[in-house]
């Protein structure tokens, strides 16, 4: 309540850190999220990811859903402030891990975070990258989005 208006309904987008969740979302007809960094994780790259979700979403019958990424931005005209955004970052990361569950056993929901807080613990900020954060110069920072806006066969 109240019941949308728009019609279609509005798009629905969900939030991607596993396959489980990406294959429910392309069988229901629904957009993805990915971050970055979690994608890398999963699938290798941010770029198959969204492959392997376009190929469940067009096998389900909806070849038009569509992926976004949500990313940590940080204009930096320095490489000091590029390097404090990083560490902004890495702090921010560092700051989830105790709510990573503790269990240890394969292939629950869970084992995602795990693989995610055992990483985490091993960062420095100079190792936050695109993967997890796109900062720079202005002409940095577009030439990234750019670059990950650009289709894999262009790359």
């Amino acid at each position: 309540m109240p019941k949308p208006l728009q019609k279609p309904h509005p798009p629905v987008y969900v939030a991607c850190f596993s396959e489980p969740t990406m294959r429910m979302a392309a069988e229901q007809g629904f957009h993805i999220i990915f971050a970055p960094f979690a994608a890398s994780m999963m699938f290798g790259s941010l770029a198959n990811a969204v492959a392997k979700f376009k190929e469940l979403a067009s096998a389900a019958g909806f070849p038009d859903s569509k992926a976004m990424c949500s990313y940590f931005t940080c204009i930096a005209d320095t490489p000091a402030e590029k390097l404090a955004a990083q560490e902004r970052l890495l702090y921010y990361l560092t700051n989830f891990i105790p709510a990573v569950p503790q269990t240890r056993r394969r292939h629950t929901p869970h084992s995602l975070l795990r693989r995610y807080r055992e990483r985490v613990k091993r960062m420095k900020p100079q190792d936050l990258g695109e993967r997890s954060i796109v900062t720079g110069t202005v002409d940095e920072v577009i030439q990234q989005f750019e670059q990950v806006e650009r289709p894999a066969s262009k790359k």
